[in-house]
């Protein structure tokens, strides 16, 4: 005679619904602290766009060229203290001589200007220079902090030439 010992069938059912459960809590919460954690992110990116617009105005002022690089001078004339600003420069053609990015930025409020010297490898007339500040903001509440990239100002520059 043979003995067969098994899990009857509702103890098994109940044993799946159990492990059905447990890994729909387990994916609940990891989903959970994600979608937090990306709503606390767009959130600051939110707040530091709206601080672009309102407290951000940089002014190109100045752009020399010289033996191997140009001279840019960037004034600030908003209200809001500018972590980085990243430089592009352009030929006349619209072709990236360089792309720098300062970490010193424009750590001042208002009036405060920063002059940065950029090498340029080639001899080139410069058609264009743009700055785009970039802010590290932090939200009001101290929760979260994000790098925010403002939009960029442009000055469409004639006559600067660079010769390496």
């Amino acid at each position: 005679m043979k003995s067969k010992k098994g899990i009857s069938p509702l103890i098994a059912t109940v044993l799946l619904i159990g492990f059905t459960i447990v890994l729909a809590a387990l994916v609940m919460r990891w989903g959970g602290q994600f979608f937090r954690q990306q709503t606390d992110v767009v959130g600051c990116e939110s707040e530091g766009q709206i601080q672009c617009t309102s407290g951000v105005d940089l002014v190109i002022e100045n752009v020399l060229g010289g033996v191997n690089e140009t001279t840019i001078n960037v004034l600030n004339n908003g209200n809001y203290d500018i972590g980085e600003i990243q430089y592009v420069v352009l030929d006349a053609n619209g072709v990236t001589l360089n792309s720098t990015r300062d970490i010193t930025g424009i750590t001042s409020l208002a009036g405060d200007s920063v002059t940065l010297d950029i090498p340029v490898l080639v001899s080139t007339t410069i058609g264009k220079v743009k700055v785009i500040p970039i802010l590290n903001y932090e939200m009001k509440d101290g929760s979260t902090s994000c790098i925010v990239y403002c939009s960029e100002t442009t000055k469409t520059v004639s006559g600067v030439t660079v010769t390496p």
